[in-house]
């Protein structure tokens, strides 16, 4: 993992105590978007956004949390995973292997963040 996404990891860390919906709101009055501006930037209503932030509706569909992620520049992967939801190409690496990569996620489910960390290192450096 390089620095920068190392960094980034610690950022998401900090940020991970919160709902979707916080999150986005968060996100969104950061960049100075009013919750209009920002519901017609992704094409939703205001009413709408404003009960997916306040937790009144569950998240959105995969390809909207991802529009969301890009315009308020938050990591798509952390947003789909306070949704409850697996981005459709880790989705499609895995179905590639389903049993290996069960297993592999299923291995790791006790490990700590910093040797996941490790780990990922290990893999990236070695197959780049």
């Amino acid at each position: 993992m390089s620095d920068r996404e190392l960094q980034h990891c610690d950022s998401v860390d900090e940020a991970n105590d919160s709902t979707f919906g916080e999150r986005v709101r968060a996100a969104r009055r950061a960049h100075g978007i009013s919750l209009r501006a920002f519901a017609s930037i992704i094409e939703i209503s205001p009413t709408y956004l404003s009960k997916i932030e306040r937790g009144e509706l569950p998240p959105p569909a995969t390809d909207r949390i991802l529009s969301i992620a890009s315009n308020l520049d938050e990591d798509g992967d952390e947003l789909m995973g306070l949704a409850g939801k697996i981005a459709p190409d880790v989705v499609g690496i895995m179905l590639q292997h389903p049993v290996e990569y069960a297993a592999l996620v299923r291995g790791m489910r006790t490990m700590t963040r910093e040797r996941i960390r490790a780990l990922i290192q290990s893999v990236t450096s070695t197959w780049r």
